[in-house]
């Protein structure tokens, strides 16, 4: 069930839809006489009856038509924002990726220096050994 809301959803929150759904809507209206209701509504309103009269039908169809577009257009809105937020979250694990690798090859780095400064450190040690005894060990 969750997959059809989700399919139904992500169909509903397209511009195709908008565009289709108005078409649908505008011909549905114009088949119910919106012409006779337009014709009726000029008379009543040159006769001081009001271009809309009770029980204010054009009134709900605006409200009706209004209530459409902003749900359609929320669900279009929220589409984008998953897909800014799936494409932020894409180049923020790749950068992670990258920073983590950087951090180990400057781990690498420091390691292999260590293991230079330790190999001369003992280079060193031999030779202090080596002169101490050259120089320590001669008759005064």
């Amino acid at each position: 069930m969750e997959r059809v809301s989700e399919a139904v959803a992500s169909g509903m929150g397209t511009v195709a839809f908008l565009l289709i759904s108005s078409a649908i809507i505008l011909a549905w209206l114009f088949a119910n006489q919106v012409i006779e209701f337009l014709s009726d509504s000029w008379t009543g309103l040159l006769d001081g009856k009001g271009f809309d009269p009770v029980p204010f039908i054009l009134l709900n169809l605006v409200f009706s038509a209004v209530a459409f577009y902003t749900g359609a257009l929320v669900i279009i809105a929220q589409k984008a924002q998953t897909r800014t937020n799936k494409a932020n979250e894409e180049a923020g694990a790749k950068h992670r990726e990258e920073l983590a690798q950087f951090q180990t090859e400057l781990l690498q780095r420091n390691t292999d220096l260590t293991e230079q400064i330790h190999a001369l450190a003992e280079k060193m040690n031999v030779l202090t050994e080596q002169v101490h005894a050259a120089t320590c060990g001669r008759p005064a």
